[in-house]
């Protein structure tokens, strides 16, 4: 690619980013991003971390919830399997993840609603959001 050309690509790129909103300015006024991979102890009866996807470890519903650095629920939810958690508009904060991984161990004979039986609890501190978006790793180990 000539110089010319790759001039003009990049003032293209730029001109598309700032279109799209892509670059931050100084009156920029959005909040932070918490963004949280999980990892999943895909052997909870052994003693040795193996991490996984939730599906891989067999994990059929989580519960969550975000705590401030008081403690208090800032937002949770009941989902089925996932790998991660994204959390839009925070405040700058130091924050908390409490996680529970359940398994389906049966199903209910009167109902027919699955029998789910807790296997995973974690508490991934330390998760600091200042003014920009923050990634974040949590590995879950099994409940002792």
């Amino acid at each position: 690619m000539s110089r010319t050309a790759k001039t003009v690509a990049t003032a293209c790129a730029m001109g598309a980013m700032l279109l799209a909103g892509g670059c931050l300015t100084i009156g920029d006024e959005e909040s932070a991003i918490l963004h949280i991979e999980l990892y999943w102890d895909e052997e909870p009866g052994l003693p040795d971390f193996e991490p996984g996807s939730c599906h891989s470890a067999d994990v059929n519903r989580i519960d969550w919830s975000l705590r401030d650095e008081n403690g208090d629920e800032v937002v949770g939810d009941r989902d089925d399997c996932r790998n991660a958690i994204e959390i839009i508009d925070l405040p700058p904060g130091e924050y908390s993840l409490y996680i529970e991984g359940f398994r389906q161990t049966g199903t209910d004979p009167l109902t027919g609603d699955p029998i789910l039986t807790r296997l995973w609890v974690e508490t991934c501190t330390e998760m600091r959001i200042l003014r920009f978006d923050e990634g974040y790793y949590c590995d879950i180990d099994p409940e002792d």
